[in-house]
């Protein structure tokens, strides 16, 4: 059956079949629940988004924000899809990010993605700890403009810049494109370089950590995965000075180091992400193969100073009558090389223990 020309597809056209709330954040902390479907994609990350809401009070139900009353001209209010930092909308960034062209839903918003525990005492009045409802509507969405240059950023769109790349080297690396995905990362750090952070402080400087901290941990599962030790214990280092109790920092940094032979280090550090995440099965499988490797070690060691090196009674035997004559040496031609040019060693320096006293005597 075809649609009528100018008509939307059916697939495509709303509806007013309302749905179920469903969780927008895992925690359940925010959800929506459709009264009319939308259509279209949603909007990408960090999009410029147009709503018009009503918020209420979830416990008597009394507005406190109408869009289309505080807008002089009945304008809709903008919105960035996804926005961490705008601290008392992030629960609608949220929600908007799952919305389509049209769609209006319900939003339940808890404390912590809204007002939170102090709460507005200025316009809008929302007292401490309040659990919020939106009637929302998505008007319209505009994609991030990816040509700004980055001295023209704003705060929050530097932060918002390096997550996305950050997000898109996620899926290279999913996909197994580890190169590729750690040139993403090295892009969302340009956004968020030492210059940057050193004019950030408190609120500002913590939120731009939380996005650097990711990205650095990112990097080295990829550098681990690419087997390149080195760097990957840097980046991981570079997360505990910003987050000193970063179990997943302390657990790819002990693997770097265990794959550096640094035993002791990775110890160390593998020891410390146990006590952060003491049910972690990774952590603990990487502690596990990490004793193995330390008591390889301990045996390689024991073995190698109790019976690897010629006895001192073979010593003597050679500097008295030189390796042709020693039984011990000859029985170990069959020794790897290594160890028969140990051996040989050993007997050069003894002919020259024996030489040198008579050469001082031909010379008195």
């Amino acid at each position: 059956m075809h649609s009528e020309e100018g008509q939307l597809p059916e697939a495509d056209r709303p509806t007013d079949q309302p749905s179920a709330f469903e969780n927008v954040t895992e925690d359940g902390g925010v959800r929506k629940k459709v009264l009319t479907s939308g259509f279209g994609d949603c909007p990408l990350l960090h999009s410029k988004c147009l709503v018009r809401y009503v918020g209420r009070l979830a416990s008597t139900r009394e507005v406190f924000l109408d869009t289309d009353v505080e807008s002089r001209d009945h304008a809709p209010f903008q919105l960035i899809a996804g926005r961490e930092s705008a601290a008392k909308d992030v629960g609608l960034s949220k929600a908007v990010q799952t919305m389509r062209r049209g769609e209006k839903s319900l939003i339940e918003v808890e404390p912590q993605y809204g007002y939170g525990s102090k709460g507005n005492f200025s316009f809008p009045s929302v007292p401490p700890e309040a659990k919020l409802i939106y009637e929302m509507e998505l008007v319209d969405s505009e994609p991030v403009n990816e040509s700004k240059e980055r001295g023209e950023m704003l705060y929050e769109e530097r932060l918002e810049a390096a997550e996305r790349r950050r997000l898109e080297g996620n899926e290279l690396f999913k996909a197994g494109q580890c190169r590729d995905a750690l040139g993403k990362y090295a892009l969302a750090l340009s956004y968020v370089d030492e210059d940057f952070m050193m004019q950030l402080e408190g609120r500002h400087l913590a939120q731009a950590q939380a996005i650097k901290v990711p990205v650095h941990l990112n990097m080295a599962a990829a550098q681990l995965r690419e087997k390149d030790p080195h760097t990957a214990a840097f980046n991981c280092s570079e997360v505990l000075q910003m987050d000193p109790g970063n179990a997943k920092a302390f657990f790819r940094r002990a693997k770097a180091r265990h794959m550096l032979s640094q035993t002791e280090l990775a110890l160390e550090d593998i020891q410390s992400a146990q006590e952060k995440a003491p049910g972690d099965k990774s952590i603990a499988r990487e502690a596990a193969a990490l004793q193995r490797t330390i008591k390889q070690e301990k045996a390689a060691a024991s073995k190698l100073f109790k019976g690897q090196f010629l006895s001192n009674k073979a010593l003597a035997e050679i500097f008295q009558h030189g390796p042709d004559q020693n039984p011990e040496l000859h029985s170990r031609k069959q020794l790897p090389a290594w160890q028969q040019i140990l051996a040989a060693v050993q007997a050069w320096f003894g002919r020259l223990l024996r030489w040198q006293p008579n050469h001082q005597r031909a010379e008195a």
